[in-house]
């Protein structure tokens, strides 16, 4: 199913932060004490998902950063029990 002509660009933007902040919530979670150049170099390198036209890129990371840190803060309660979500938070490539 795809969006109508009208709805198509939101559409995109959206799918597009959805995308970019699953790809840097797994790499956070695989890597905690990765740098920031290490996420950079994983942004550009992952495979394009389905839907995805182009690659991501530090200006998308950068144009997407506040909706990125709020996934991060916010991922689902169980997370926080665990303690997952704010190792995250520490990680060297947020800070």
């Amino acid at each position: 199913m795809s969006p109508s002509d009208c709805y198509e660009p939101f559409m995109e933007v959206m799918m597009s932060k959805i995308q970019l902040s699953k790809i840097v919530i797994e790499f956070l979670t695989n890597s905690p004490e990765a740098s920031y150049e290490d996420l950079l170099n994983h942004l550009q390198t992952a495979a394009p998902l389905k839907g995805q036209t182009t690659s991501f890129s530090e200006d998308s990371l950068l144009r997407h950063s506040q909706w990125i840190v709020d996934q991060v803060l916010f991922e689902p309660c169980s997370d926080f029990k665990s303690g997952i979500a704010s190792s995250r938070l520490v990680s060297t490539c947020l800070v």
